[in-house]
């Protein structure tokens, strides 16, 4: 049933070549393990950093609280914006973000490039510290085309926002994060008061 082999150097040679074939197969594995390993580890520090800038885009929002409209000649001249961070936000930095308004006339830019756009403490004064904590809140003037409204040191050279009209405010932080307010004027004007858009 089995041949039998007589010739010993035959047989030995079946053996090395069996021994070599089996070598090339491990080395093939590890060198396929080696480069499985190192993708599954660059696969991983991209997920962990995606997740980091997913998790920061959708947490690190700046809220608008209300928005208030200076009147002047049934006209919304300047707009007051009280915003704080939303819940189980970082800190965000306001110097950072960039911000747009779209009305009749449109700006957008950082703090330092939107003309007549101004960070300030809850009580109207301009301020430095433009860096928002967990509880803290900020406001944002704009002055609409007017100079001096809200205290602004000169008017953006937006249109003003006449009764009934409105316009989008959008602050997007350094994460991307995104809030968008529209500021809706009321159908009726009163020269004596603010109004809450």
């Amino acid at each position: 049933m089995f041949e039998q082999v007589t010739d010993e150097e035959e047989r030995g040679q079946v053996g090395i070549g069996t021994l070599i074939v089996f070598i090339a197969m491990v080395l093939v594995a590890a060198i396929a393990a080696g480069v499985l390993m190192n993708t599954a580890g660059l696969l991983q520090s991209q997920a962990e950093a995606t997740g980091q800038e997913s998790t920061d885009q959708v947490s690190n929002v700046v809220t608008i609280d209300s928005a208030t409209g200076e009147v002047s000649d049934d006209q919304v001249v300047g707009v007051e914006m009280m915003v704080s961070l939303g819940p189980g936000a970082d800190a965000v930095d306001l110097d950072a973000a960039t911000f747009e308004y779209v009305g009749s006339t449109t700006a957008r830019g950082t703090v330092d490039e939107f003309e007549g756009l101004e960070i300030q403490t809850l009580d109207g004064t301009a301020t430095d510290d433009t860096i928002i904590e967990s509880g803290e809140s900020r406001q944002i003037a704009i002055g609409l085309s007017e100079a001096g409204v809200l205290d602004v040191d000169s008017a953006s050279g937006l249109s003003a926002i006449d009764a009934g009209d409105d316009a989008t405010f959008t602050i997007s932080t350094a994460d991307n994060s995104q809030t968008t307010k529209v500021l809706m004027a009321p159908s009726t004007l009163s020269t004596s008061s603010d109004v809450r858009l």
